[in-house]
């Protein structure tokens, strides 16, 4: 093999699928075997030390809410359906929510006959070793120096920015129970950031890794005019927006300017275009079909609710910290313009940084996938840095750059503090016996009035606190009146109508009329449900009781209207 300067672009072979070594699968298999240790760690220490009279939920402090939406899901999916209903909403309708992913993972749950809580860790597991593989056959696509590929693949990997910061200033910001939504967002936003990808759910690491073969697909297909490479792209676009179809706006915009990086580098007009269209073609049948979803009632009018806008400037600078700060600096050098491989993840860096404000309600959504061209451009000022300072500073210089207790201290200050302090953050909490916002544990009495609702009639509705609701929902399936914020239709005014009822403001015949009106036929009462004022089920001649304890009870409404025949949607404003 003959060796080329480490600043080549070109690989070391004629082939275009790149080359590599079985050293450098090795540092991949022990990547992927510290992610899994630091992502699981937490939930091996709360199923191992759940307290007595308690169950392990499987939820920990960051968007904790979304993973009871995560189980019903799954439990669908396993009982055969491949569309699914709204059951965090109490409108009756028909199925219409497409989402391969959560399909998939349900048809694993029942391959292994497992709950929806294992088969979404499994999943959650099993989505980390083919993430790590793709992400270095696509930074080996990009880069041929070995130093650059790893450099990249681990900042890839772990990195994010240093909202630490932010919590070490204003700890008052956070509830004591995980609420971090004010704070950056390498804090809170799991879709943001791969290790956060990892921490939280299957479908985002899933997603991240279909991103990263759309684009390496596309520039392999450019390069060797070989439509095998197009086909893979275009399929895996298919399956991506089969689940998140917001994404084609990002890869949509980069893969476009990226044609045209690659026209100005001789790549013929007409390849370009026509492996453009063969993705685009291959892509198009499940983004309309996820765009045709917005006619049905339900789907707009969670659409609605789910304003997720990226936070402002000085809040991204702080989430993206040192990788925002080495992509700047990489867009100012005239090294990075000068060479092929640098302007292409500038160019991605650049468009997908831009949608990031783009004028639509789904922006934060958007901040996935972006954290690996900024990583990858740190990494080659990194390699660059180190260079410098092994030629000035000598045998110093030599040992801060090779070192490996050095590079590990400082990789570990400079890009992973962030995931440090989540990772520890849930450790303590499932030590110290949980959080009560996020339910890491919840009392096994709940097991119980979940299993009695579970047996109730499919058209029950269950009104309860949000928080009691998701997980009732969640665990049971049941439809719930207000249970999520997004996943409820007409969320605030559900949410006044439930909170005044437990604040008992009403006289009972009004109270019995809310819940005829609203179709509601079950009451469950816990701490939670206490908590909003003098309310009593027990004094209500309009409740019967069904599952009573000390810590929760479900009570049935006597004058239950149940709706029968066809689904109807009644929308109410």
């Amino acid at each position: 093999m003959i060796m080329m300067p480490a600043h080549r672009d070109a690989h070391p072979s004629s082939k275009h699928w790149p080359s590599v070594q079985r050293r450098e699968w090795r540092l991949v298999g022990w990547t992927c075997l510290a992610v899994l240790v630091l992502v699981g760690a937490p939930y091996l220490v709360m199923w191992l030390l759940t307290p007595p009279g308690h169950i392990a939920t499987g939820l920990h402090s960051v968007a904790s809410g979304d993973i009871a939406v995560y189980y019903n899901y799954i439990d669908q999916a396993r009982d055969g359906a491949w569309r699914f209903t709204d059951p965090f909403t109490s409108e009756p309708h028909a199925p219409f929510n497409l989402n391969v992913y959560w399909v998939g993972v349900g048809w694993l749950a029942k391959l292994t006959a497992t709950s929806a809580p294992v088969a979404f860790h499994l999943a959650r597991v099993l989505a980390v070793p083919f993430f790590l593989a793709v992400l270095y056959w696509f930074v080996s696509v990009v880069f041929w120096d070995v130093r650059r590929r790893r450099a990249g693949f681990l900042l890839a990997t772990f990195a994010s920015g240093v909202g630490w910061l932010a919590f070490i200033a204003f700890p008052q910001a956070a509830s004591g129970d995980g609420v971090f939504g004010t704070y950056p967002m390498d804090l809170w936003v799991t879709e943001g950031f791969p290790f956060l990808n990892f921490y939280q759910t299957g479908h985002f690491t899933f997603g991240t890794t279909l991103m990263l073969i759309v684009l390496g697909g596309a520039l392999l297909a450019w390069r060797s005019g070989q439509v095998r490479y197009s086909l893979a792209a275009g399929s895996a676009a298919l399956l991506l927006f089969a689940f998140h179809p917001f994404h084609a706006l990002p890869l949509g915009m980069v893969l476009v300017t990226l044609g045209l990086v690659e026209g100005v580098h001789g790549v013929p007009a007409r390849r370009i275009m026509l492996h453009l269209a063969l993705i685009a073609g291959l892509a198009t049948p499940t983004f309309v079909a996820q765009t045709l979803l917005l006619t049905n009632e339900i789907a707009r009018g969670r659409a609605e609710q789910n304003i997720l806008l990226t936070p402002g400037f000085w809040n991204l600078a702080v989430s993206y910290g040192l990788l925002l700060v080495g992509g700047a600096l990489a867009l100012c050098r005239r090294a990075t313009w000068q060479r092929r491989a640098l302007t292409v993840l500038a160019v991605w860096a650049i468009v997908h940084g831009l949608t990031l404000y783009a004028p639509v309600f789904f922006q934060r959504r958007l901040t996935q996938g972006w954290s690996i061209p900024l990583a990858l451009l740190t990494a080659d000022l990194l390699v660059v840095a180190a260079d410098r300072v092994r030629r000035r500073f000598g045998a110093a210089g030599q040992f801060l750059t090779t070192n490996r207790a050095v590079l590990t201290l400082g990789f570990i200050a400079g890009f992973f503090l962030s995931n440090f302090f989540l990772i520890t953050y849930d450790l303590r909490l499932a030590i110290n016996g949980g959080g009560k916002t996020f339910a890491m544990y919840l009392p096994a009495e709940y097991r119980r009035a979940h299993e009695v609702l579970a047996d109730a009639p499919g058209a029950s509705v269950v009104v309860g606190s949000v928080w009691t609701s998701n997980l009732v929902t969640g665990f049971t399936g049941q439809r719930s009146f207000v249970a999520h914020p997004v996943e409820t239709v007409d969320f605030s005014r559900k949410y006044r109508l439930m909170e005044r009822f437990f604040q008992d403001l009403d006289p009972p015949e009004e109270q019995e009329r809310f819940l005829a009106s609203e179709r509601i036929t079950h009451v469950i009462w816990g701490e939670a449900e206490r908590a909003f004022g003098s309310f009593n089920p027990a004094e209500k001649a309009f409740l019967e009781p069904m599952f009573e304890t000390a810590v929760v009870s479900v009570y049935r409404v006597r004058s239950a209207f149940i709706t029968t025949g066809a689904p109807t949607v009644s929308m109410v404003r």
